[in-house]
């Protein structure tokens, strides 16, 4: 079982926000990205750029290759369903992942 402090799904624009917030005041805690593609975050939009132009690769990328690197993030990519508790994802690829209590959101009701 992985452990992490912080657990983030999806890897867009938005996932790749939350994890630069969170190393704004976390520069240490363990840090999970689960994401349905193996690549590292992409512009969307820039495929037909790309598909028609000829665009790098390279300009896709929301951020440099090192990202995840640098800021410790470890990314996880799978295409089965996910199921989550409020402390536990399971049906991760071969593996299930547990975070913190303290770091699960809260809703108002």
């Amino acid at each position: 079982m992985i452990n992490t402090r912080y657990l983030i799904i999806g890897n867009s624009a938005g996932g790749i926000g939350a994890a630069e917030a969170i190393r704004e005041v976390d520069k240490a805690g363990s840090l999970l990205v689960i994401s349905d593609e193996p690549y590292p975050a992409y512009s969307r939009p820039m495929i037909s750029e790309h598909l028609a132009q000829g665009c790098p690769l390279e300009k896709m990328l929301y951020r440099p290759g090192d990202f995840y690197q640098r800021l410790d993030i470890q990314p996880v990519s799978t295409r089965r369903s996910i199921s989550l508790s409020w402390t536990t994802a399971s049906r991760l690829p071969g593996r299930s992942c547990c975070w913190l209590p303290a770091a699960c959101p809260s809703f108002p009701r």
